[in-house]
């Protein structure tokens, strides 16, 4: 299970068309940044915190000095989620914040979970059933 990190951009992979899908648990760490990155596998993509990527294997021995020098150009780690991971995510963010409210206090008021988790930089998508199991919605009884 992935932590909460407000340092991460994180992006439903519903909305990922990268070269590269570091899927949850997976074996790559990715960055990006306005400007060219270290990695083993380097590519322009779509523009979140620019345009540069780049990945490597967290088992290479070249990763921590890639992750460093990423850090050094300000470079932002990326990681790609689904909603199950979105809402344990929100979870911990909202636990180390207040304490009390989870996703499902925040659908039990009449907020979507799209607009509940956007103020944590969680990606929410309505088309993604991963987490359909978690919550119970008033209108379903």
């Amino acid at each position: 299970m992935t932590d909460y990190d407000k340092t991460v951009r994180y992006v439903h992979a519903n909305d990922w068309d990268e070269d590269i899908t570091p899927a949850g648990g997976s074996d790559w760490a990715v960055w990006n940044a306005p400007r060219p990155l270290h990695g083993e596998v380097c590519w322009p993509g779509q523009f979140r915190a620019g345009i540069f990527y780049a990945a490597t294997r967290r088992t290479s021995p070249d990763f921590a000095r890639h992750a460093e020098l990423n850090r050094r150009d300000a470079a932002v780690r990326v990681e790609v989620i689904d909603n199950a991971t979105v809402a344990a995510l929100y979870d911990q963010a909202t636990a180390a914040d207040n304490g009390r409210y989870t996703l499902q206090d925040y659908i039990d008021g009449d907020l979507s979970p799209a607009e509940a988790t956007r103020n944590y930089g969680l990606p929410w998508d309505d088309d993604d059933h991963s987490a359909d199991h978690l919550f119970t919605r008033k209108d379903q009884g």
